[in-house]
């Protein structure tokens, strides 16, 4: 898996890199600016430089533009931090990026979130690191932080203490009467994403079918039958397998936790795999089974869909204790704003989990640019129907969907909504 690392020590060994099947090339450059270790595979560009700082980059896009190449960003640097991150706002595409000045190491998740970043921070006995593979900081350092997607992360060689900056600046009147720029930014983003060696977590929820819906025509993306609730529509699922069947992958989860009835109709059964009831081995289970023996470099997720467009509820109906208005979008979004959004607490944990074994995440629900194209979208269209724009999607993509399995974690004999 190619990758990034940057360490601030003088001293640091090479750190260990998980190769990509495709091939990769290492590269190290040392002087005044520190120690840059960049792994990027045959297809991507080297680290760019200049007089004012060094750019790494790791998750190149597939569409590749002035704009994502390092060395005509490192050449629009300045010695002004505030205009170095008004640089880094303005890049579109770079899933992670890290920029290291005189003074100052600069580093975010970027935009389209693709490529999870990580980074060891110990001010007390000066040790700062930063990485897109978990793999690098865990051998090195013994632990590691999350890079949340939203932030941009300014650690300061003088003084050792990091400072956090927003990402994005959000527009939330809510005053366009239409889904087409969701639609757009959603296919972008899927456009994005897409590569050869993805594999897609199916499910019968409405963010996996309209991940497998888009890609459906796309023979070379595989899917992994992983029932992950235990409020999956089995109808649905059936349906799915059947569209994905030469490209499945079935999954068998051994934990004492799975119901072994034998008139169980799926394969599997696993726990939800992020929040409270996270259990690592679902993990460790698809990457022996799966991921490892076909040799994947990424796995889809559908994660960040409850958050923001429904707010884990459904009609005023709270489907999660932490739903600020039940799903019903009020009409002055900045009094809620932001509500319990994808990036924080347990929705970071698959790309910690995944990334401990080398394997990058893409999560293309938690995109930014989808995020505001929706937050721009009428609330008459946002409450009209439950994840209206995804529904709506699906329809057009002719995937089957119901809306029996709503929310997560929410009892069917409690609510049933119907489309």
């Amino acid at each position: 898996m190619a990758g990034l690392y940057y360490d601030i020590s003088k001293n640091l060994e090479q750190p260990t890199i998980f190769l990509s099947n495709r091939g990769s090339k290492s590269y190290k450059h040392t002087d005044s600016l520190g120690h840059f270790y960049s792994y990027y595979s045959l297809d991507q560009e080297k680290p760019g430089s200049s007089k004012y700082g060094t750019v790494l980059i790791d998750g190149l896009t597939w569409q590749k533009s002035e704009k994502t190449n390092p060395q005509i960003i490192a050449d629009q640097l300045t010695n002004n931090l505030q205009e170095n991150l008004e640089l880094i706002r303005s890049i579109r595409g770079v899933p992670a990026i890290v920029v290291v000045t005189e003074q100052y190491v600069i580093f975010t998740r970027c935009h389209v979130v693709v490529k999870p970043l990580h980074y060891v921070y110990e001010p007390e006995q000066g040790t700062f690191a930063v990485s897109s593979s978990t793999q690098d900081l865990q051998n090195v350092h013994g632990n590691f932080c999350h890079v949340m997607s939203d932030k941009i992360y300014v650690y300061n060689k003088n003084t050792k203490y990091i400072d956090v900056y927003p990402y994005h600046n959000w527009n939330l009147k809510q005053n366009i009467d239409s889904w087409d720029d969701v639609f757009d930014k959603w296919q972008h983003v899927m456009h994005m994403c897409r590569r050869t060696d993805n594999l897609y977590m199916i499910s019968s929820g409405t963010e996996s079918g309209l991940m497998c819906g888009e890609t459906l025509k796309n023979n070379n993306i595989n899917v992994c039958h992983m029932l992950m609730h235990q409020n999956e529509d089995h109808k649905i699922l059936n349906e799915r397998f059947k569209l994905h069947k030469s490209r499945l992958h079935i999954v068998k989860h051994n934990s004492n936790l799975i119901d072994s009835a034998e008139n169980r109709s799926l394969d599997i059964w696993a726990n939800h795999v992020d929040g409270d009831n996270a259990n690592p081995n679902i993990y460790k289970q698809v990457y022996d089974t799966v991921i490892k023996p076909k040799k994947f470099a990424v796995v889809m997720q559908g994660i960040g869909g409850d958050a923001p467009f429904a707010d884990h509820g459904i009609r005023g109906f709270r489907t999660r204790k932490w739903s600020q208005f039940g799903g019903v979008f009020p009409t002055n979004l900045e009094e809620q704003f932001p509500w319990y959004f994808p990036w924080k607490s347990a929705h970071t944990e698959p790309d910690v989990h995944w990334g401990m074994y080398g394997v990058n995440t893409q999560s293309p629900f938690m995109d930014l640019d989808l995020m505001q194209a929706f937050m721009r979208v009428t609330r008459k269209l946002k409450n009209a129907n439950y994840k209206n724009w995804e529904t709506l999607r699906l329809d057009k993509l002719g995937y089957p969907y119901s809306l029996t399995k709503a929310g997560i974690w929410i009892d069917k004999e409690i609510i049933q909504i119907k489309g």
